[in-house]
């Protein structure tokens, strides 16, 4: 194998991962066998990966090379997040924390959430190209190596924190003010510091900073505020050169909501200097999430209860939940779609928005408008997933139950042919139907005097009901070589294995 750079065994010791040239090797270390091989094909690196590490938990596996990070979910081998650390040399996860560490060539060492992939922290010491790191076995130490020729050790206990307070705030009404303080925790020997702030610009507008007196003798800089890049650039520095440090607030924002939406208020490029001008970084602490519920009216609601399962916000779980959660299968962490927390939206996300339901005797009362977002080809291919995981959790048993009530919600007791819409009509219509079993679909349509003008072959079809724009048979009112057909009545004939049924219709110009 060639170009071997890395080797890391899963926590279950049944794994061995090997960073190489040609991307991420995965043998199995029972059979003796490879694996799986993660390779640009699958999203992996361009060129040689450096390093390949499993979290503690044995659900990520983390590579890098010149072109970033990458996390893999471990146990499907699906690609998940890219993390610009371009040039990271080695890697290593918290025994405490979701939190990987980086180290480069530019003598940096990044820290990052391992489940969302949000940048946290750079620590700054060595001055030439870090080749190492790992923590104690408590956590609560950082060692790295370098090629300066030193080995460093960090307290991973006491750093500084910047935060956004409050944490969490919902808004009612277009033009309302908010205010948000950007706190510090923990400073140290402080005499200038510098922040961005990411809004949305689509729901925010911003109005006005404050600068607090948490430096000593501290001069603020006039913010820079973008409200089309949504970027609000904070410093402020000491001209009597005191060192400031301990908890504080740095400044106070306020903004005025544009719209009423769910957005994020984030930071970004948060740099703090003593007085020698020697810089370093502060933890980044989350950020701001505005939870607000609109009402198809339009009208804004509060929930009493926010839960995960509600994954469009909308204070009721039901099919748009779930349609939003099968979309974004195979997506990472950060994704309100991934229900479970465990950085990964898939079957079991799905499964327990459907378990969130209701009792499965009341269930089919959720199922509204299914049939419009929803095929029953669909809900048999979830139900067959769901149950080769088959949780033995009470909820995720739930919502098998209900989506076998809304599997059956989308199976007809019957086949039909059904009325065509719009009737009259010029130039297009839809031509709706439903199938009680699978079979070979096909739609002749005749002139008035039983001339044959135009078939739609549909093919195979499952089971379920067609009868919404995007699943009903179109028409578009021309025959065979393509020309329009005139005025006047015609015929339509659904075949479906040995059912068949005509119906009329009117095309008026």
């Amino acid at each position: 194998m060639p170009g071997i750079r890395g080797l890391s065994y899963s926590p279950n010791g049944k794994e061995l991962a090997i960073a190489c040239d040609l991307g991420v090797w995965i043998y199995d270390v029972e059979l003796n066998s490879e694996k799986a091989l993660l390779t640009r094909e699958m999203d992996g690196h361009k060129g040689p990966v450096y390093s390949a590490v499993y979290s503690p938990d044995g659900n990520t596996l983390a590579s890098t090379g010149w072109d970033g990070i990458r996390l893999w979910d471990a146990r499907t081998k699906k690609h998940k997040i890219i993390l610009d650390d371009y040039g990271a040399v080695s890697l290593t996860f918290s025994s405490k924390k979701n939190i990987l560490v980086s180290t480069n060539r530019n003598a940096e060492i990044h820290f990052w959430d391992a489940i969302n992939g949000e940048y946290k922290w750079t620590l700054l010491g060595h001055e030439d190209n870090i080749l190492s790191s790992t923590f104690s076995p408590d956590g609560k130490t950082i060692v790295s190596s370098s090629s300066d020729r030193t080995i460093l050790l960090w307290d991973f206990t006491s750093y500084p924190i910047v935060s956004i307070s409050p944490d969490s705030v919902t808004s009612l009404t277009v033009g309302e003010e908010l205010a948000f303080d950007v706190k510090i925790t923990n400073g140290k020997n402080m005499s200038t510091y510098q922040a961005t702030i990411e809004f949305d610009p689509d729901a925010l507008e911003y109005v006005e900073t404050k600068y607090s007196d948490y430096l000593s003798g501290g001069v603020p800089v006039q913010p820079i505020a973008n409200q089309r890049s949504g970027t609000v650039k904070l410093a402020s520095l000491s001209l009597s050169g005191t060192e400031t440090g301990g908890d504080g607030t740095l400044a106070t924002i306020k903004f005025k909501v544009n719209a009423i939406k769910t957005s994020k208020l984030g930071l970004r490029d948060v740099i703090l200097s003593d007085p020698e001008g020697k810089k370093s970084y502060a933890w980044i602490e989350g950020a701001e999430i505005l939870k607000t519920i609109i009402t198809e009216d339009g009208e804004s609601i509060i929930c009493s209860t926010v839960i995960s399962e509600d994954v469009n916000k909308d204070c009721v779980v039901n099919i748009q939940d779930l349609v939003l959660v099968a979309t974004n299968f195979g997506k990472g962490g950060g994704n309100a779609s991934d229900v479970n927390g465990d950085g990964r939206v898939d079957i079991i996300d799905l499964v327990l928005v459907a378990g969130a339901f209701g009792s499965a005797a009341d269930a089919p009362s959720l199922y509204g408008n299914a049939q419009q977002v929803l095929s029953a080809f669909n809900v048999q291919e979830w139900l067959q997933e769901a149950q080769k995981v088959n949780l033995t959790d009470p909820t995720f048993q739930r919502g098998i139950a209900n989506l076998h009530n809304l599997l059956a919600s989308l199976i007809p007791e019957k086949t039909m042919l059904l009325a065509n819409y719009p009737n009259p009509f010029n130039p297009e219509t839809w031509i709706p139907y439903q199938l009680a079993k699978p079979a070979n679909v096909t739609i002749s349509i005749y002139s008035a005097g039983g001339m044959l003008v135009r078939t739609l072959a549909l093919g195979n079809q499952s089971e379920g009901l067609y009868q919404s724009r995007a699943r009903a048979a179109y028409w578009d009112g021309k025959n065979e070589s393509g020309e329009s057909v005139a005025s006047g009545v015609y015929f339509y004939t659904l075949t479906a294995g040995e059912f068949s049924a005509t119906r009329r219709m009117l095309i008026l110009k």
